[in-house]
């Protein structure tokens, strides 16, 4: 059981491995069709061969923009994350200060005593108001 028990994370480990290797691949084709249809349709093909005998540097240039395209979108994660808890900083502050909280809580309060008292979840009644221990 124990032998057995770390070979998954191997295989993850391959299998995110083999993934990027993938997509690798798959960003120098499509650098590489990029490219070629730049050209007129009668010298393509040519360019196509000289692009694969270049295709170390295609490879570090596809890299290079899918690393620049993975900062813009981290960098538009983070300012979201950052203006969403900006905004639910400010609404808690809000209620807070006004009192809409404490209001709120004390509802809940006596909901819930009114549900000990009645002792039905729909709450008292026919209009019965659970007296109060004040």
């Amino acid at each position: 059981m124990f032998f057995f028990g770390p070979l998954h994370v191997l295989f993850i480990y391959g299998l995110k491995r083999a993934g990027a290797i993938l997509e690798r691949d798959h960003e120098v084709f499509e650098e590489i069709q990029r490219q070629a249809a730049k050209v007129p349709p009668t010298q393509r093909q040519a360019v196509i061969d000289a692009m694969k005998k270049n295709r170390a540097q295609l490879e570090r240039e596809a890299v290079i923009r899918l690393q620049e395209e993975e900062r813009a979108l981290n960098a538009r994660h983070r300012r979201f994350w950052f203006w969403f808890w900006v905004v639910i900083l400010i609404t808690g502050t809000v209620l807070y200060q006004t009192g809409v909280l404490h209001q709120w809580s004390q509802a809940m309060e006596e909901q819930d005593r009114n549900h000990e008292l009645c002792g039905d979840s729909r709450g008292c009644p026919d209009g019965y108001v659970a007296p109060r221990d004040r």
